[in-house]
């Protein structure tokens, strides 16, 4: 009586806890004509499946799963009886049609001396949403990187490219695979690397609103001048990046010297031009 009374309790409290999970559990027949068969389910798996405990119980798990997925069962049981544990993410279909993303973790049971499948399978469509706008976030936001008119380079501390946007090849000639991972230095080849080197270091500094002169070399050997901003970020991977925009300022550069040495060839000549005196037409009689 002791023996059954423990039994009892230790029943009572695993069919607390079955019944109480947040995700919906399943039992399935693993051998036999009915393999997929439901043997059991909790009250989690009818809400979610928007059956009844009782409907489930007459169903065979193909019944809840898509279409597609349904044709996969078999396969699945077959790497359960090998002793696979399985965890991934598949479609299920509700009572009214609904598909729906899960993710299902199931191994292999024994009960009774019968094999069977435990499997425990959560909902997770609010997951795979926020997934979806984040995803959508980032490609608007690479779309933004990779079309803007600016030079977008971004490295981490020491330095090292971690990324290099579509006006920063066309501009540098340099493509994705000759700078991702190397030093920054590469982009100012023939130019004093220490002075670059103070140069951030003085500019980390700064706010991002401050622009930096800074010479380039692109691939083919050009000499380039670019006008850059600066800002550091954390990036997904929880470390912190330098991220620089810079614009090719260098036919602007050229304008402007243009412009100084025609300033100061018009002074010297306006300063060699002796004294002279205009008269109003009335003094030509």
């Amino acid at each position: 009586k002791q023996t059954q009374k423990i039994i009892s309790e230790s029943e009572k409290r695993y069919r607390m806890l079955f019944e109480s999970a947040g995700d919906a559990i399943f039992i399935l027949e693993a051998e036999g004509k009915k393999t997929g068969k439901i043997l059991t389910a909790n009250k989690a798996a009818a809400d979610m499946h928007g059956y009844t405990v009782n409907e489930l119980l007459r169903m065979n798990i193909r019944d809840v799963d898509s279409p597609a997925d349904a044709k996969k069962v078999s396969a699945r049981i077959r790497r359960l009886l090998s002793g696979e544990w399985i965890n991934e993410e598949i479609n299920h279909r509700k009572k009214d049609g609904t598909i729906f993303p899960v993710e299902i973790s199931a191994g292999l049971i024994e009960l009774a001396g019968k094999k069977c499948v435990l499997a425990f399978d959560r909902d997770i469509t609010e997951r795979k949403k926020v997934e979806g706008e984040i995803r959508k976030s980032e490609e608007r936001y690479r779309t933004i990187f990779e079309n803007v008119g600016s030079i977008i380079i971004i490295a981490d501390k020491k330095g090292k490219i971690k990324y290099f946007n579509k006006t920063a090849e066309e501009v540098l000639g340099y493509t994705r695979e000759d700078v991702i991972g190397k030093s920054i230095l590469k982009l100012h080849a023939a130019v004093d690397h220490d002075f670059i080197k103070r140069k951030f270091k003085d500019h980390q500094k700064l706010k991002f609103s401050t622009a930096l002169e800074l010479p380039f070399r692109s691939k083919s050997g050009k000499n380039i001048i670019g006008l850059m901003r600066q800002s550091a970020f954390v990036d997904s991977d929880g470390e912190e990046c330098l991220v620089g925009i810079v614009d090719d300022i260098t036919e602007q550069k050229k304008i402007q010297e243009a412009l100084k040495l025609s300033e100061i060839k018009h002074k010297t000549l306006i300063q060699n031009i002796p004294g002279m005196v205009y008269r109003g037409f009335s003094d030509w009689s």
